[in-house]
C-alpha cells in the first residue's frame, strides 16, 4: 500500500513539474516578440518608436528586415514630423549601413543623425553617434579622427 502511494505521489510530482516547465516556455516572450507585438498593436509614435528598436535587435539575424523596419520608421517619422523619432531612424539606418560595410552611406547618416541630436539636445544619442563615428574612423585606420570623436564633448 505504501509503495502505491509513493509511486502515485511521484507520478503527480512529475506531471506537475512537466506542466510547470511547459507553461513557463509558453508565457515567456523574447524582446523581439514583444517588440513585434508592440508594432502590431500600436499606431503613431508608439509604433514608429518600436521599429528602430526591433531593427537593431534583428541586425545580426536578418539585415534586410532590419533595413525595412528602419526605412519604414524614417518614412513615418518624416510624415509625422517627429524629429526625435527621425533621428533614431537615421541612427538605426547608419548602424545597418555600418554592418553592411557601406561606409560612405553610414557616414552621411551619422552626420544627419548627429546634427538632429545636437539640435534637440539629446546627449545620449550624441554620445552614441560620436562613438560609432569613432569606430568607423578607427576601422578605416584614421585613428586621429577616431580619437576626436571618442573625446568630443
Amino acid at each position: 500500500m505504501n509503495k502505491k502511494i509513493s509511486w502515485s505521489i511521484l507520478f503527480l510530482l512529475i506531471i506537475l513539474f512537466a506542466h510547470s516547465a511547459s507553461s513557463k516556455g509558453k508565457n515567456h516572450l523574447t524582446p523581439i516578440d514583444s517588440l513585434r507585438i508592440e508594432i502590431n498593436i500600436n499606431k503613431g509614435s508608439g509604433k514608429i518608436s518600436a521599429q528602430p528598436d526591433l531593427a537593431l535587435r534583428l541586425l545580426k539575424m536578418d539585415k534586410h528586415e532590419a533595413r525595412s523596419l528602419a526605412d519604414s520608421a524614417l518614412f513615418a517619422a518624416k510624415i509625422t514630423r517627429n524629429k526625435n523619432l527621425e533621428m533614431r531612424a537615421y541612427f538605426t539606418l547608419e548602424r545597418i549601413s555600418q554592418v553592411l560595410d557601406k561606409k560612405d552611406l553610414s557616414e552621411a547618416r551619422y552626420g544627419t543623425a548627429l546634427t538632429m541630436a545636437e539640435a534637440s539636445g539629446d546627449n545620449r544619442y550624441q554620445g552614441e553617434i560620436r562613438y560609432q563615428k569613432g569606430v568607423n574612423k578607427h576601422n578605416s585606420r584614421e585613428d586621429r579622427y577616431a580619437l576626436e570623436y571618442f573625446n568630443a564633448d
